[in-house]
């Protein structure tokens, strides 16, 4: 693919949950459609702060192959689905805003969000169910939140 014609695929921030999900679940059958289509429809991102939360859970796996299968499979996402990474600049300030907007979310998910905003994605593609659709969220920044079954 030209890289004109990849850069001008809608970016997408992708959330942890939707790259560790099992996938035998259904949401995890939208997962891997969805992280299929990466590359091909859509240009997929990682935040600095989903790579941090997904680090955890890798090191935390207790056996050895697993951690390999997941290392893997960020490898494989990052090669063949051009997947790049995005490291946040300067989000206190809509982190704060995103704090004010509702109090229940987390720091990690509003640091995820915040990288969104701040790399102008499209769509934010999470199984968060308390972010997905989350209205003043979408209309004070215009991001788009949204589960990986309205993408495929």
């Amino acid at each position: 693919m030209r890289i004109g014609k990849f850069l001008s695929l809608p970016l997408h921030h992708i959330d942890t949950s939707v790259l560790i999900e099992p996938e035998k679940t259904d949401d995890g059958v939208y997962c891997r459609k969805y992280l299929q289509l990466l590359g091909y429809k859509y240009r997929g991102v990682l935040s600095f702060p989903v790579l941090s939360e997904l680090f955890v859970r890798v090191i935390s796996l207790e056996d050895d192959e697993d951690k390999l299968g997941a290392i893997r499979f960020i490898t494989h996402l990052r090669k063949y689905k051009k997947v790049t990474f995005y490291s946040p600049k300067k989000v206190a300030a809509v982190m704060e805003e995103l704090g004010s907007l509702d109090r229940r979310l987390q720091p990690i998910d509003m640091n995820i969000v915040a990288s969104a905003i701040e790399h102008n994605a499209l769509n934010l593609v999470t199984l968060d169910r308390q972010l997905i659709h989350h209205k003043s969220i979408e209309e004070k920044f215009g991001l788009k939140i949204v589960h990986p079954k309205e993408l495929v």
